[in-house]
Parts: structure tokens; sequence; C-alpha cells
């Protein structure tokens, strides 16, 4: 079920506006003009947000929650793209004249999102220059996690890739414990292996050493780095 609501704004209801990273440093009057062109949502687990040829008319803004972008091979094998958190942006790389989006966005934990039209993202754009830095720096960011994702395909096998996903998702997902760092993603092994271009199986193998290893548990499907000088060591083997 998807709740959405574009009541009239106040300036101090825009509140959530300000956990966007591209709208950081703007005043309060320029968050309540933005909300103004706002529908904020929300998206339960697994739903599924937009897919590849849905017409794209709007640009997501991920208030809270986490968002799996992804395509599908034409061996049918998905690829994970990115996982998004709370201040994301996405959808933003379609505002071309092609109209459609290119990838799955799927829901991994409740989401609340804003939505804007692409039409309304682009005014506000061409009329707000440091929106336009930011969304540079935020695609450019994306693109830079892209590349890296192919240097591992290219350089790395699949347990060094595992243990470099596992370092990165703790980076950007993590959580500080007495007992390590957990990974604040439920994650399958399949999932995994959609990160990491390889098969559910071989991974299972990799996630089950690390585990003999005393290098991470898995518990309810997330991930906790016991040992994170060994894992970081296990990402760069194949480099020596």
């Amino acid at each position: 079920m998807i709740c959405m609501s574009a009541a009239q704004p106040q300036i101090d209801e825009c509140w959530y506006l300000e956990q966007i990273n591209i709208f950081e440093g703007l005043s309060d009057e320029d968050l309540l003009e933005i909300a103004k062109l706002a529908t904020r949502a929300q998206y339960p687990r697994d739903a599924v947000i937009y897919s590849p040829e849905d017409e794209a008319g709007s640009i997501y803004l991920l208030e809270e929650g986490k968002v799996k972008l992804s395509k599908v091979a034409n061996d049918g094998k998905e690829i994970t793209i990115a996982v998004l958190q709370g201040g994301d942006v996405f959808g933003e790389l379609s505002m071309s004249d092609d109209e459609t989006y290119d990838v799955f966005a799927e829901v991994l934990e409740d989401a609340r999102v804003c939505i804007i039209s692409r039409d309304d993202f682009a005014e506000l754009v061409r009329r707000k220059p440091e929106v336009a830095l930011m969304l540079i720096r935020s695609m450019s960011e994306r693109l830079r996690q892209a590349e890296s994702q192919i240097e591992d395909l290219v350089f790395r096998s699949v347990p060094a890739r595992v243990a470099s996903l596992l370092t990165k998702l703790a980076e950007e997902h993590g959580r500080m414990g007495r007992e390590g760092i957990t990974i604040d993603l439920r994650l399958t092994h399949q999932d995994i292996a959609n990160m990491v271009g390889a098969t559910r199986e071989t991974v299972t193998n990799v996630l089950n050493g690390l585990r003999s290893d005393g290098i991470i548990e898995i518990a309810q499907k997330r991930v906790r780095i016991v040992d994170q000088d060994a894992l970081r060591n296990a990402a760069h083997i194949d480099r020596g």
C-alpha cells in the first residue's frame, strides 16, 4: 500500500527536505517553494517504485529507508547497481528526451520519498544553480561507484569482490556496536551475488569461509564485521 500526501506545506513542515543532500544550504523559503512542488509517498519493503521502460516522469528524493537500483542482463541475471539511503536522489539519470527509466528501483527497507515531476525539477535546477551543482556532485559520485564496481568485476576474484563489497556497505550502511560493525541491510546470499556478479552458490561458500575465519558473523540476514582489518586484507588480496 502506497500512501501519498500533497497538503499545502508550511515552513516548519519542510524539515524533511533538509535531509536531502542536494538541498544542503538552501533557506527555509527555498525549501518551502520546493515542498509546494512535491508529493510525499511511503513504500513498503519489496515494492517496485519504477521499472525499465516506465515513463520517467518524476524525480525521487529518498527521505528514509533503503532503495536498490538494479538491471537485468540479457541472460536474465540481476545486477545491483546501487543501494541508496536517506538523503539520496534517484531517477535523475533519466532526465533526458528518452523519457523512460533504465533500471529497477526496488525498496529494500520501508521507504519514505519525496516526488517531484521531472519538468518541475528541471525548472528548479535552472533557477537554483546551487542545486544543479549538488546534483552534478551526486551524479558524479554515482558514476565513480559504478566505475569502482566495474573495476572490481575485472580485476578481483569473487572472494575479494565479496570482501570489498562488505567493506563498502559497512562504510555506507554500518552501525557500530560492541561486537563489530553491523551492515544495516537485510541481505540474502542472492542479493550479495547480484552485487558482485557471481552465483549464489559461490557467494555462499565465500561467506562461509569468512565466517569460519572469524571475520564476519551473519544473523537474521544481517552481516556483522568482526575483524575489519582481515576483511580489508581479503578485499585487496588480488592486488598484492
